[in-house]
């Protein structure tokens, strides 16, 4: 069985989750900004540490992996996603994986 991807959280316990992505540099620690507000709007913000992903995999692996993540952790919720930089990127490569999947 796989270990999960490490990830910071934020917000709201069990509030509706939100799944940003840092930028480059960055870390999953910038997104606590959002912690006071995302608490206020019973939001979770959920960032992965990204940069412990194998630097050697070909790009479909990598976005598929944080994809899976990311499946794993909404147990079939719907989600949002929230790019910073880079990050904007990613999301958009890894939100496309999970819609043609049905995830």
């Amino acid at each position: 069985m796989k270990s999960p991807l490490s990830c910071r959280q934020f917000g709201a316990e069990a509030g509706h989750q939100v799944f940003y992505f840092h930028g480059t540099p960055g870390s999953p620690e910038e997104c606590e900004i959002f912690d006071s507000c995302a608490k206020t709007h019973n939001l979770t913000f959920i960032c992965y540490n990204r940069f412990a992903l194998s630097p050697n995999a070909d790009a479909f692996t990598y976005f598929q992996q944080l994809a899976d993540e990311i499946t794993d952790k909404a147990v079939g919720k719907s989600v949002d996603f929230v790019g910073f930089s880079i990050g904007a990127f990613i999301a958009l490569q890894v939100c496309s994986l999970r819609l043609y999947t049905g995830n």
